[in-house]
């Protein structure tokens, strides 16, 4: 592969990569006494896969997946029963993906992830692994051939995410319950509000822009944010668009605040109504649906946000990218007022 001249490599591992004797095609030995020898032989090239991944060169991606198939029926344990050869083999293969995902050109397929979309009993074909040597039920290699292609071909990640604030970062109404009324705790139940709060502070820390577009009194919105039990911090929304005007206004000021395209953003609301009204003044905006009151969807969003803010490494730049804005709007407001210094300071700022 160091040699090749194409774009990128998708790695496909199933046990029998290991060691013939654990596929389907072998009639190799599965006597108790060998169960060693195919560990050594399991050990052996998950050695050499390493050293041939980082011989190659760092701008050449590769694709890898680690074995989707169930083991065979090898020693002489019950199927419900861990023994310590599977256990020692599964280990092998975590120390070698461990070592391997420090290399920047290449990308793991999450077995999670795969779990998910292709169920493990739903994935070997033995009659087509006896005739042609493929093991896969039909499905399975399709989901297969999609992950490895998002690992070689991702889309770019989205930039900022627009949030509403009432039954969404929190629950309640904060103009009808007061700030002590609102809440996102497991007491009141509103966990999934805390969650989501979580899960926007842990996007900021990534480079993720983070705003506010919320009919709402601006007077109470500061006094939530003082409160010091939220988990989200009033510094890593900005702007923080709090007035009872169109939203799709305030989301319009805040693009321009931020300088980006439309569609590298996401806005999130519990409204279908103000989704819809955003939507129609910016169609290509992903506006999804806080789902308020089905904590399995809240994670489920959660989930698809990662996947759509998701990036491979955090770079400094990220780190400082909205508090960059901030003082860029700062400094513009004092231009606006004829202070000549500060647009020297800003364009060494930008």
């Amino acid at each position: 592969m160091a040699q090749s001249k194409s774009d990128g490599a998708a790695i496909v591992l199933e046990w029998s990569d290991f060691d013939p004797r654990l596929g389907l095609r072998s009639l190799g030995s599965w006597d108790p006494e060998v169960t060693e020898d195919l560990l050594n032989n399991a050990r052996q090239f998950a050695t050499f896969l390493c050293a041939v991944l980082r011989s190659m060169p760092v701008k050449f991606p590769v694709s890898l997946s680690s074995p989707t198939l169930p083991l065979p029926p090898v020693t002489h344990y019950p199927s419900w029963h861990s023994n310590k050869f599977d256990l020692s083999l599964k280990q092998c293969v975590a120390s070698m993906l461990v070592s391997i995902s420090e290399l920047q050109n290449v990308h793991i397929i999450s077995s999670d992830r795969l779990d998910i979309s292709s169920p493990f009993n739903r994935r070997l074909d033995p009659k087509s692994e006896y005739a042609s040597g493929f093991p896969y039920q039909i499905p399975h290699a399709s989901e297969m051939a999609h992950l490895h292609a998002n690992q070689l071909l991702p889309l770019n990640p989205k930039k900022g995410l627009i949030t509403d604030l009432d039954d969404t970062v929190w629950l309640g109404i904060l103009g009808e319950l007061g700030v002590d009324g609102i809440s996102w705790d497991l007491e009141h139940g509103a966990q999934g509000h805390g969650s989501y709060q979580r899960f926007l502070q842990s996007l900021s820390r990534t480079g993720v822009l983070l705003a506010v577009a919320s009919k709402n009194n601006p007077q109470l919105v500061d006094e939530a944010f003082r409160r010091t039990d939220l988990l989200l911090s009033r510094h890593h929304l900005y702007p923080l668009e709090a007035h009872w005007g169109p939203k799709s206004e305030s989301v319009a000021r805040i693009l321009k605040t931020w300088n980006v395209a439309a569609d590298s953003i996401v806005f999130i609301d519990h409204s279908p109504m103000e989704l819809a009204e955003v939507k129609a003044v910016h169609p290509q905006i992903e506006c999804l649906l806080f789902p308020k009151s089905d904590p399995a969807a809240i994670l489920d969003l959660q989930y698809r946000l990662r996947d759509l803010f998701g990036k491979r490494s955090i770079t400094q730049e990220d780190t400082i990218r909205q508090e960059s804005i901030r003082v860029a709007e700062e400094f513009r407001a004092e231009s606006a007022n004829g202070n000549v210094i500060s647009d020297v300071f800003l364009r060494q700022a930008e």
